[in-house]
């Protein structure tokens, strides 16, 4: 698998089948949402001994919004992204997109590393999800939720307001400890939580479990429901860019990305 900006242009995307049995484990999206034009590349490629490798290297870069901040999500993600008809991909994973009320909580385990070379490029290494009133994979709106995780960041901040800081466990290369992270807060067109690690991991690997950020997310929350929302995806990519920083020179790899049904309700007390 390759995808290659600007031969194949801003949304490409392709699949990744991890055992060669013909049904795709993942979808890579080169998403570069924000980017009116440029100069430079982007490549992003599987092979054998990496689930994924991308390379940025951009020049000359026009914001289409710059009110949006960031140029780009280039990610890797599987279950329905609400914001394409892509899959859905739940190939022998979590199948999503899943009603709160009735999802139960699942592990997430990546292994990556980020190679900052500008290192005063604003960047995130950052997952997500979108929690949706529906299914219908029609965009996102009023009443529903974007979550996001940043495991390493520089220059660059959330948006909205920073509400709170809070520990949350993880397994960090192999050992069991807490993560320090702020919450961040925005009401957008949706309503917006940032958790972002007080100390970036630029290379590690990382365990962690979806329901402490959502329970933590949910008692901020001004919805009311959420039980009833779907949990629809699990993105993991990096935003990068501000309005008038025009270039972008940034890496990033993963090992493994794999996930683990737990036997609690995600959103259990």
């Amino acid at each position: 698998m390759q995808l290659e900006y600007p031969q194949q242009g801003r949304f490409a995307s392709s699949h990744i089948d991890i055992n060669q049995d013909g049904l795709p484990d993942f979808i890579v999206e080169t998403n570069l949402w924000n980017i009116e034009s440029s100069s430079g590349f982007v490549q992003m490629k599987s092979n054998p001994n990496t689930l994924l490798d991308v390379q940025i290297d951009l020049k000359n870069v026009v914001q289409i919004n710059p009110r949006r901040w960031v140029h780009a999500y280039p990610e890797i993600w599987c279950g329905a992204k609400p914001w394409n008809k892509l899959g859905p991909i739940n190939h022998g994973r979590i199948n999503l997109p899943g009603k709160l009320s009735q999802l139960m909580d699942f592990s997430t385990t990546v292994d990556y590393t980020v190679t900052r070379i500008d290192p005063q490029l604003p960047y995130n290494f950052a997952f997500e999800t979108w929690l949706t009133k529906s299914t219908n994979r029609t965009g996102v709106s009023a009443g529903e939720v974007e979550i996001m995780i940043w495991f390493t960041h520089a220059n660059l901040q959330a948006a909205g307001s920073k509400i709170a800081e809070l520990e949350i466990p993880v397994t960090l290369n192999g050992t069991e400890r807490t993560l320090a992270f702020s919450l961040f807060r925005a009401d957008m067109d949706w309503e917006y939580f940032a958790f972002v690690t007080k100390e970036p991991v630029e290379k590690g690997k990382i365990t962690f479990n979806w329901s402490p950020f959502l329970k933590k997310a949910k008692a901020f929350s001004k919805i009311t429901e959420w039980n009833e929302l779907y949990f629809t995806v699990i993105e993991v990519g990096t935003e990068f860019g501000a309005p008038g920083y025009s270039s972008a020179k940034l890496s990033w790899s993963l090992k493994e990305l794999y996930f683990q049904s737990l036997d609690l309700p995600i959103c259990g007390d």
